[in-house]
Formats: C-alpha cells, sequence, structure tokens
C-alpha cells in the first residue's frame, strides 16, 4: 500500500515539534529504511538506525553502535529502583570497577560490553532468565545461548577479528572475571537504590576498591567509553595499552 504509507509518513512528519524540540532525530526521515538492513521477518525488530535486524538470528552485518547506544538506555531492574539505572551506566561501572583491578584491555572490552545483547534483546530479570526459552529452527535454546550469539556477534562488528573471538569469549563465559566484576557492580546498585536488598547483596563483602571505582564521573558516557576503546582496540590489537584509563574514565581522569 504504497500510498498510505506516503501518506501516513507525511502526516506524522507535519505533526513532529518543529526546531531541536526532538534534537537530530527529528531530521531524520520515517521512511524509507537504511541500508545494510537485514531482510523483514516474523522475528525481525526496527532499530534506530532504522534497520531491521532479526533478534532470532544476529548478524555483524547489522550491528551498529549508534543502535547500541540508543538500546542500552533503557533502565535495569524492570525500573524498580529508587533512581532510573540503565543498560549503559551499569555496563560502564562494570569496567570502571574493572580497571581498579588493572584487568587487561580484552577484560575491560568485555566488561563494557558484556550486556550489549540486551540492547536488542531487553534485560531479562535475572530470577526467570533461567528458565526461559526460545524456538530457533524447531529447536528450543535457553535465552543465555541467544545472547550469547548476539554477544558473539556484536564483538564480531566492533572488534577486530583476533580480539572478538577473546572478549566474546569472556562475555559468554559461565565463571570468570566478567561475572565477578559483574556481580560487584549489581551489589553496589542494589545498596545503593534498591532499599531492602541488603539482604542478599550485602554479602560477599565488597573490596574496598570498589566502591570508588563504582561512582559514575559525569560528563563521560559508556557510548563515550565504548566508542573511544573499541578504537583503542583497533590500535594496539591484543597488546596492552597506556591509555585505558583515559578511554574508560575520560580525559580528565
Amino acid at each position: 500500500r504504497p500510498r498510505q504509507w506516503r501518506r501516513w509518513s507525511a502526516t506524522c512528519s507535519a505533526a513532529r515539534p518543529s526546531g531541536d524540540a526532538l534534537g537530530p532525530a527529528a531530521q531524520m526521515p520515517l521512511y524509507p529504511l537504511a541500508q545494510n538492513s537485514a531482510p523483514l521477518t516474523s522475528t525481525s525488530t526496527m532499530t534506530r538506525t532504522r534497520r531491521y535486524v532479526d533478534l532470532l538470528a544476529p548478524s555483524p552485518d547489522h550491528v551498529y553502535l549508534s543502535d547500541l547506544c540508543a538500546g542500552a538506555e533503557q533502565p535495569r531492574f524492570r525500573n524498580h529502583t529508587a533512581r532510573p539505572i540503565s543498560i549503559a551506566e551499569h555496563s560502564l561501572r562494570t569496567a570502571r570497577i574493572g580497571l581498579a583491578f588493572g584487568e587487561p584491555l580484552e577484560v575491560l572490552l568485555a566488561l563494557l560490553l558484556h550486556d550489549a545483547p540486551e540492547a536488542y534483546l531487553v534485560d531479562m530479570p535475572g530470577p526467570i532468565k533461567k528458565h526461559v526459552r526460545v524456538q530457533i529452527h524447531g529447536d528450543l535454546v535457553p535465552w543465555s545461548e541467544l545472547e550469547a550469539t548476539w554477544a558473539t556477534a556484536i564483538c564480531q562488528a566492533l572488534l577486530p577479528a583476533g580480539l572478538a573471538d577473546a572478549v566474546a569469549g569472556l562475555i559468554n563465559a559461565p565463571r570468570g572475571p566478567v561475572h565477578d566484576y559483574d556481580r560487584m557492580a549489581l551489589q553496589v546498585e542494589a545498596l545503593l537504590w534498591m532499599p531492602g536488598a541488603e539482604d542478599w547483596a550485602s554479602e560477599p563483602a565488597l573490596d574496598p576498591r570498589v566502591w570508588p571505582a563504582a561512582i559514575e564521573h559525569p560528563g563521560w558516557t559508556w557510548a563515550d567509553a565504548t566508542t573511544q576503546t573499541v578504537a583503542e582496540a583497533h590500535r594496539v590489537g591484543a597488546k596492552h595499552s597506556t591509555e585505558l584509563r583515559r578511554c574508560i574514565l575520560g580525559p580528565r581522569w
């Protein structure tokens, strides 16, 4: 129904606020789709950059950092916290904690990207995640397996080939540094912004290095840190980088 689509697009465009009320998004056309979009299927969704992605069949070709940055602004804990805590904020907090413990580049990248699949799949509540199954090509697979597929695609899209596999392996490992630092960041968030969570969030006791690292640094976002750290990974590969602190914390730190 091309004529109906054109009429609907024109009506919506006319109804938009003028000027900078919507920022750069106000200038984005509603139609057509951006290039390099996945084929439309029954399991597709549209992203901020006007691309379709297949939620059950992620591809590195259809992953864009701008889409990740938009999706990562979703709140964690279904927004049942004293203040909103986004996926992006949590991921940056986790990376800062890892930096305080002297972790290398590949671990810091894994910490920055460990929840990146949630930018597409949403933050599944932890208590039920292990019970959720999705049907892919006739097989029921755990939700964690779908998240792992997305994590691999995201790493392959953003990182150099050799480093992408190592970072994806760290993210998808059931135990290891990503799991440990993720737990530390979760404890901090629960103790600060989830009243009544002390009964489960107080143990094990947090290392003294965690609290200073978990404090937000105004003016530097997850999008900033991820963009800079990914660029640094392309510059140095898996080697040690003296610029990591600046990438994670921002130029003022």
